[in-house]
C-alpha cells in the first residue's frame, strides 16, 4: 500500500502504522470531499458519501482514542474488577428473599485486550479515567450512534439521510479529540 507523502496529519501518534492507517483514512475522507462537492450526484448519493465519511471520521476518532488509552494505561489498569464470593454459607435465612451469610470475598480482574475493544468501550474507559469530560463522551455516543446506523441488521426503520450538519458535528468532536489525545501523550 502507498504511503501518503507529506507531513502526517497524526504526526503526534508515534507508532507508525496506527498514523499511517489514519492517514491513509484521513486521505480517503479528503478525496470523499471533493466528489462531494460536484454537482452530478443526487442529494441520495450525496448523503451515501456522508455516510462514508462520517464512517470513516469515527474509525479515527475511535483509533485516536484508543491509542490514548495504550499510552496512558495498560491492559491490566483497563480490566473490570469485581467482587466474587466463594465457599458461601448461610448463618440464618431473614425471609424470601434475604439471609445473613458467611463468604469468602475476592477480587476477580476480568480478561481484557486492547485489541478487542470497541468504541462504547473505548468512550467508557476514556471517560472513567478522565481522559475526556462528561460533556465530550455524549458527543462521541452521538458520533457512534450516527456511524452505527450502517448495520443493515436490527435496524427497524428507513435509513436516515445524513446532512451537512451530521458531517460539521462529527468533523468538530475529531477536531476537539484530536486536541485531547495531542495534550496527553
Amino acid at each position: 500500500m502507498d504511503q501518503i507523502v507529506g507531513v502526517s496529519n497524526f504526526e503526534f501518534v508515534r507508532e507508525q502504522p496506527i498514523r499511517v492507517r489514519m492517514d491513509l483514512t484521513f486521505q480517503h475522507i479528503l478525496d470523499l470531499l471533493s466528489i462531494l462537492s460536484l454537482e452530478t450526484y443526487s442529494e441520495l448519493q450525496k448523503s451515501s458519501f456522508r455516510k462514508t465519511i462520517i464512517i470513516s471520521t469515527a474509525s479515527i476518532i475511535e483509533g485516536l482514542l484508543l491509542y490514548l488509552l495504550t499510552q496512558k494505561k495498560s491492559e491490566e489498569e483497563c480490566a473490570q474488577r469485581r467482587k466474587k464470593y466463594r465457599n458461601v454459607n448461610e448463618i440464618y435465612l431473614l425471609d424470601d428473599v434475604r439471609r445473613i451469610v458467611w463468604a469468602e470475598e475476592v477480587m476477580e480482574t476480568s480478561d481484557f485486550s486492547f485489541s478487542k475493544i470497541n468504541f462504547h468501550q473505548i468512550t467508557h474507559l476514556c471517560s472513567e479515567m478522565k481522559f475526556i469530560l462528561p460533556e465530550m463522551k455524549k458527543r462521541l455516543e452521538k458520533v457512534r450512534d450516527l456511524r452505527n446506523t450502517q448495520h443493515i441488521g436490527n435496524v427497524d426503520s428507513v435509513d436516515r439521510e445524513y446532512s451537512k450538519e451530521d458531517l460539521n458535528f462529527v468533523f468538530s468532536v475529531a477536531r476537539d479529540v484530536k486536541k485531547i489525545v495531542q495534550c496527553q501523550v
